[in-house]
């Protein structure tokens, strides 16, 4: 959880800063996509009229199947996020506030806690590839035989018509192409 408790900060006047600096896994990134190494990251929190204004970095290094040979493969990502968090009690008096944040992912809650979690995950998901490749010019599997290609080359289309378990099927369209009846 990447989470910061703001009470000191709420009570001093708009305009007041404060920075930090996080490490963490993110829970629950995706079935898909793993975390190497904690996400690593640093933001920097300023006192609004309204609540916390929040601008973090972070960068992470994701595990992802390259989209063409279904390999583990890493990419490194760097994100970015700039919002404002709001309070949803009062720090001083500790009764809940009338207007309440827009969104629970941008609220400060009950203890004064503001979690950049569900924030920074769901940027750093949409900065992923849509297409993830081990390398460019990655040749991906066969077709036929799932072989893959980057690895060794398969045999396919490289048998015989004799070999072939199709060959009986060739041999009567060409039969059939030629004009010959045939055999029954």
């Amino acid at each position: 959880m990447i989470a910061v408790n703001v009470a000191q900060l709420l009570k001093l006047p708009p305009g007041t800063t404060r920075d930090f600096e996080f490490a963490d896994q993110l829970p629950e990134l995706d079935q898909e996509v793993e975390l190497v190494r904690p996400l690593t990251g640093r933001a920097h929190l300023m006192r609004t009229s309204r609540g916390i204004f929040v601008a973090s970095r972070y960068r992470a290094v994701a595990r992802l199947l390259c989209g063409r040979c279904v390999e583990p493969t890493e990419f490194e990502i760097e994100g970015s996020s700039a919002d404002e968090f709001a309070p949803t009690v009062d720090v001083v008096t500790g009764h809940a506030l009338e207007d309440q944040p827009e969104s629970t992912e941008l609220a400060i809650d009950e203890r004064h806690v503001l979690d950049l979690t569900e924030v920074i995950r769901q940027d750093l998901l949409t900065r992923l590839p849509l297409q993830p490749l081990c390398r460019a010019d990655c040749p991906g599997l066969c077709a036929e035989c799932g072989q893959n290609l980057g690895e060794a080359r398969c045999r396919c289309g490289q048998e015989t018509e004799a070999e072939s378990p199709f060959a009986g099927l060739a041999e009567l369209m060409r039969r059939n192409a030629s004009g010959q009846a045939s055999p029954e």
